[in-house]
């Protein structure tokens, strides 16, 4: 019987030889590769446009800047260009003292220099419940009415305006960039009794907190230096009826008047009782009589009333004045200026709440368009005075 092997019939199972695989199969990790290589960058491809993506969303989506609401209480044109000097100094500030991060939206409320509208605008500010400082008012007796709502509502009050020495206690919560009428008395009384030589003075002066305290001021300086109050006349605030006291002023024989008003409607008419009277001597007062509507009212009578008074503002601020609004600063603009200066540098040192922004300013020492701003303890600033004269119908600082 033949023999036959594994071998020969194939079933060997010793290792053989492989036939060959098909072409498709040898090529199959080449095309892996370039399938991997296009993946991938398909991936880095979609990833970079997630991220660009991304990235403008998140830009888009970026907080806007905090927007801090305060007040403003100033009296009508229609009273006293005051309120339009304070509106047009806080706006020369607001154009310039500008931040990428907050912007300061202003709330105005006419008080018209009255303690009861001021009183009612203060409160309602402080309802909103987000006021966190006030600018105002401009007449000291309106100021003080709305001191105790900015005490208990923890409203810093920055008055640009009101000089009555009884605002040095009115609170923490008060402050002025205004010299106190305590002051102004100071300076006044030098003026007359050292400067211009005046020994017999006499004082007229409206029965409100203003003019109460400034004449107090001015005659118990002009006193202490030795100089004679040989009249001291009062009037009801705003009244025209003021004949006897014009006659009393003029039978005492002074060397010069001191004016200390608030409503500039009574002094119109004591000059227009003193023209009448023959009685010619010269007239001094505070910054009522600077105001732009007495002169006009007053007319020729106004003619070289000496008025010492604080700054119109630097000559920057002059020219910033000038560029907004085609006109010349008047009284209380630069002080007005210096009040929203005094918040916004607040505001940009972290301060976002009314208490905050009240110590904050407490601690702000700064040269402002009115002079060197330095709040003591009190609330109040140095004295910054100037003396103008009444000249061709404008007031006008001496070298002008």
């Amino acid at each position: 019987m033949q023999e036959v092997t594994n071998k020969e019939v194939g079933t060997d199972n010793s290792p053989s030889e492989e036939p060959a695989a098909p072409a498709s199969k040898q090529k199959q990790p080449a095309n892996r590769k370039k399938l991997g290589l296009i993946a991938l960058a398909v991936i880095i491809v979609v990833g970079a446009a997630i991220a660009i993506l991304v990235a403008t969303r998140h830009k888009s989506a970026a907080p806007t800047a905090r927007t801090f609401h305060i007040g403003l209480l100033a009296p009508s044109g229609d009273t006293l260009s005051t309120g339009i000097a304070m509106k047009q100094g806080m706006e020369v500030a607001q154009a310039k003292y500008k931040s990428d991060n907050f912007k300061i939206d202003v709330v105005q409320k006419d008080t018209n220099c009255d303690a009861d509208s001021a009183k009612k605008a203060m409160q309602e500010l402080a309802d909103r419940h987000d006021i966190v400082a006030v600018i105002g008012e401009a007449c000291s007796g309106a100021t003080l009415a709305a001191a105790p709502i900015a005490n208990k509502y923890q409203i810093p009050l920055v008055s640009p305006a009101s000089t009555s020495p009884d605002l040095t206690t009115a609170g923490d919560y008060v402050f002025r960039t205004i010299p106190s009428d305590a002051l102004t008395g100071k300076f006044t009384a030098n003026l007359l009794y050292n400067t211009r030589h005046i020994k017999r003075l006499a004082i007229v002066y409206s029965n409100e907190d203003y003019g109460i305290g400034l004449s107090a001021a001015v005659k118990q300086n002009f006193e202490a230096l030795g100089g004679t109050v040989v009249a001291y006349e009062t009037y009801e605030d705003g009244s025209t009826d003021v004949a006897k006291q014009t006659q009393a002023m003029k039978a005492a024989n002074p060397d010069a008047i001191y004016m200390a008003p608030s409503a500039f409607t009574s002094p119109v008419a004591i000059l227009q009782q003193m023209k009448a009277l023959s009685f010619s001597v010269p007239v001094y007062g505070s910054e009522v009589l600077g105001d732009q509507n007495f002169i006009k009212d007053a007319a020729d009578l106004a003619e070289g009333i000496t008025v010492v008074t604080v700054s119109q503002g630097n000559a920057d601020f002059a020219a910033q004045h000038r560029a907004m609004f085609q006109e010349d600063p008047e009284l209380y603009g630069a002080q007005s200026n210096d009040a929203y200066i005094a918040i916004f540098k607040a505001v940009q040192a972290g301060a976002t709440t009314g208490p905050a922004i009240k110590d904050k300013i407490a601690h702000e020492s700064f040269a402002g368009a009115s002079g060197q701003i330095t709040f003591d303890k009190n609330g109040d600033v140095p004295a910054n005075y100037v003396v103008y004269q009444v000249q061709d119908g404008k007031l006008r600082a001496p070298s002008s």
